[in-house]
């Protein structure tokens, strides 16, 4: 007797994809560009997890916002990590308080799958 399987197909994607904003007490951004928030996320987590634990969290900053002059509104930044990595990141992101000497904190806004989550309601 024959029997039929059926597979059930899905898409599981390597990589999540994090929104964040970036906070500062006097409204002046710390982060002047990616490579300086890049970096003050890997101190973060080597102070965090150790340098064994910042190893297995791999992201990437894809995009970066910086605030305008004399604005109130955050800098945002569009981060994509693997997804094995994704409560490490979270966690260092959530102990940083400070970026540069100057007292920051950074708030995951949106966490996503896919890129096309990530995109504004306005645009879809």
């Amino acid at each position: 007797m024959a029997t039929c399987h059926h597979h059930k197909f899905s898409l599981h994607n390597e990589y999540c994809y994090i929104k964040i904003a970036i906070f500062s007490e006097d409204e002046v951004t710390p982060v002047t560009d990616v490579k300086q928030l890049k970096f003050a996320i890997d101190n973060t987590l080597k102070t965090v997890f150790g340098v064994v634990g910042a190893s297995s969290c791999d992201f990437d900053i894809l995009a970066y916002n910086k605030m305008a002059l004399n604005s109130i509104e955050p800098s945002i930044a569009l981060l994509r990590v693997q997804r094995g990595g994704l409560k490490t990141l979270w966690g260092a992101m959530t102990m940083c308080t400070s970026i540069n000497g100057k007292l920051c904190k950074l708030q995951v806004l949106h966490m996503g799958d896919s890129l096309m989550e990530m995109a504004s309601g306005r645009f879809l």
